[in-house]
């Protein structure tokens, strides 16, 4: 590899590690930036708190309905994380806090809490005939998320959006983004950059971690090919993804090739 290359991929580690170290403070500045209001130093500790509690009711559910665990995909899903998560720990700290979770729930395909639970299910494993690597790409995505601090920032910008929003518990916040599509609406550009980035920092996180870059591209392909027509608030269409991600592709492989599995 060439001085010049190595160079520039060292550059871009250096900016990826940066800005997952930087994530916490990413997200007071941003929304100080982007809406002119001042940050809550103490909701990111709110969120963590209030999504614990959550998760731990998810958790309680599952395992009552029988749906807690991995059944047909262990070694490879585990193996995945494993490997992922790795590699996120050598970029940020935050990274050792992450969880897996593996359910056996047709209605949900992968999601992550500001907790550090990254939540996947095995019938979206199999519905969409997803190999190791792939599910790795899928598992780096949401671990982006939670280094990225993605939760708390779009609760940051809920509080901003309605001057009484900031004196409201968290708990009526997150109901209201389950029913106020005006909301949504305002947050939808936000939210759908969100998966963007978390799409182009899992994509390096992966290559690093030893998976080839071209995998995101089938994964998106097969989102694709199983995408639902209609207006989605959250989430760019996965040709979007694709074409996004695609830019980052020539510099990932270097990556892979210089670092990934180290």
């Amino acid at each position: 590899m060439s001085g010049s290359s190595e160079t520039l991929l060292g550059r871009v580690l250096i900016g990826f590690g940066m800005l997952l170290a930087a994530a916490d403070l990413a997200v007071s500045a941003s929304a100080t930036q982007l809406l002119d209001i001042p940050s809550d130093p103490r909701l990111g500790s709110e969120v963590r708190a209030l999504r614990s509690t959550f998760v731990n009711e998810e958790l309680a559910r599952y395992r009552e309905k029988g749906q807690l665990g991995c059944v047909n995909y262990c070694r490879q899903v585990h193996r995945a994380f494993d490997r992922i998560k790795r590699a996120a720990v050598k970029q940020s700290a935050e990274a050792k806090r992450l969880t897996l979770v593996v359910v056996r729930d047709p209605g949900i395909d992968a999601w992550a809490s500001a907790t550090g639970h990254i939540f996947i299910s095995e019938s979206f494993i199999l519905r969409h005939s997803l190999v190791e690597a792939e599910i790795a790409m899928a598992l780096a995505h949401e671990v982006m998320h939670v280094l990225l601090a993605h939760e708390v920032f779009g609760m940051t910008l809920v509080k901003a959006l309605n001057p009484v929003n900031r004196e409201r518990p968290l708990e009526t916040l997150y109901e209201d983004l389950e029913s106020d599509l005006s909301m949504m609406m305002n947050l939808s550009s936000i939210l759908k950059e969100q998966e963007h980035e978390a799409d182009e920092g899992g994509l390096l996180l992966a290559a690093l971690a030893g998976y080839a870059p071209r995998d995101q591209t089938r994964l998106l392909i097969k989102l694709k090919s199983n995408e639902k027509s209609g207006f989605n608030l959250t989430h760019p269409l996965a040709l979007e993804r694709i074409v996004r991600v695609n830019t980052l592709m020539p510099i990932a492989i270097k990556i892979r090739q210089r670092y990934g599995g180290q």
